[in-house]
C-alpha cells in the first residue's frame, strides 16, 4: 500500500516528468512538495484547481472546507507504463523523505521550455533542469 502523500506526488511526478531525466523528476517533486508547504499537504497541491493541466482534464475531485477528501482518477490519469511508474513512486518517497539535493532551490512554478508563460515577469529563474524551467517568488 502507498501512502496517500506518496501517491499524490508519484502521480504528479508521472504526468509531469516521466519523461524527464532522474534530477527532472526529482526536481518537479520538488516544486510540488514547495507548494504543499502552503496548503494542506502534498494531494492539496498536486490536485489544486489549475495548476497542472493533467488534473483538470483526468480526475474529480472532493474538498470539504478545502481540503482534499476524495479523488477519483479516469482512465486516462492511471499509470499505463510500469517502468515510469516505479520511478515516480521512487523519486516521490525519496523526495518526501528529503534524501535529494534541493536542485529548484525553493522554487514552487515551473514550465516546459516550449511555452511562454504570461507569468514569467513575475517570478525569478533559478534552474534549467531537463526540458523544465524552474522559478521562484511571488505572484504580482
Amino acid at each position: 500500500m502507498i501512502a496517500a502523500a506518496v501517491m499524490c506526488l508519484a502521480l504528479n511526478v508521472f504526468h509531469e516528468a516521466r519523461g524527464e531525466p532522474l534530477a527532472g523528476q526529482i526536481a518537479v517533486a520538488q516544486v510540488t512538495i514547495n507548494r504543499a508547504k502552503e496548503q494542506d499537504g502534498v494531494c492539496s497541491a498536486v490536485f489544486e484547481d489549475k495548476q497542472f493541466s493533467w488534473v483538470d482534464a483526468r480526475t474529480r475531485v472532493k474538498r470539504v472546507d478545502g481540503k482534499v477528501v476524495s479523488i477519483q482518477l479516469k482512465r486516462r490519469a492511471l499509470p499505463n507504463d510500469e517502468r515510469a511508474w516505479a520511478s515516480a513512486v521512487s523519486v516521490a518517497a525519496g523526495a518526501l523523505a528529503g534524501v535529494y539535493p534541493d536542485y529548484v532551490r525553493g522554487a514552487k512554478f515551473y514550465h516546459e521550455k516550449s511555452v511562454r508563460p504570461d507569468w514569467l515577469k513575475h517570478f525569478k529563474k533559478v534552474a534549467v533542469i531537463g526540458n523544465h524551467v524552474f522559478y521562484k517568488g511571488q505572484k504580482s
